[in-house]
């Protein structure tokens, strides 16, 4: 029997490690080509990115809009009648003006947008809400958003004043009934002032100018 020499078994095992090794390198790849797909599809899901081919329109995801409708701007001009002695707010959020404080019952609707805002010259003080309602307002979820907003302003004591653009809301009608309903909320903090003072002075010297001042 023939023995073979050292040097055909070294080529041998030298044949066989590369066998190994090519093997070895191959499945690496195989993995690595794995990978590398799934971080890739990882990438387009994550951020959204469409591939140039399958995105023909070029399709922008946002764009401006105005602040009001035609309609609303149209009632706003009529609202500037106001400045002088009020500043007015259109497409206020509610979420500015009102803040929950118990439970999350009607949380959502305070990030609805009121159409305008009457404040005093000074913004301290919200004196009146205004809502213009069209036809959307008479669809089921709308009418549901509408009664949760008015108990919202009920329970905050904020009057919410409405206007149907079904009406024809002249000028004259706009201007006088609110200024009507804001005199209205004045008379009632100035006699609240007023009653104050008597309850006072009756308190202080014991003359009741309460009962002097009905008699007048």
């Amino acid at each position: 029997m023939m023995v073979p020499e050292l040097t055909d078994i070294l080529a041998i095992i030298f044949f066989l490690l590369l066998i190994i090794l090519w093997k070895a390198l191959k499945k690496e790849s195989k993995k690595n080509k794995s990978t590398f797909n799934k971080n890739i599809d990882y990438i387009i899901k994550e951020y959204d990115i469409t591939p140039e081919e399958n995105n023909n329109d070029n399709i922008t995801i946002y764009e401006q809009k105005p602040l009001m409708s035609n309609y609303e701007f149209k009632f706003y001009k009529i609202l500037e009648e106001l400045k002088e002695e009020y500043e007015i707010m259109p497409q206020i959020n509610l979420a500015s003006i009102i803040k929950k404080i118990n439970n999350n019952k009607y949380y959502s609707e305070l990030f609805r947008n009121i159409d305008f805002a009457i404040f005093s010259k000074d913004y301290k003080e919200l004196l009146l809400l205004i809502e213009i309602n069209d036809k959307t307002h008479n669809e089921l979820s709308r009418k549901d958003r509408d009664l949760k907003i008015q108990k919202i302003c009920n329970d905050t004591g904020i009057k919410l004043m409405k206007f149907y653009t079904c009406y024809p809301n002249e000028k004259e009608y706009v201007i006088n009934r609110i200024k009507k309903e804001l005199n209205k909320e004045n008379n009632i903090e100035n006699e609240s002032n007023s009653n104050e003072i008597v309850n006072k002075k009756n308190n202080s010297d014991g003359f009741d100018y309460q009962s002097w001042t009905d008699s007048l």
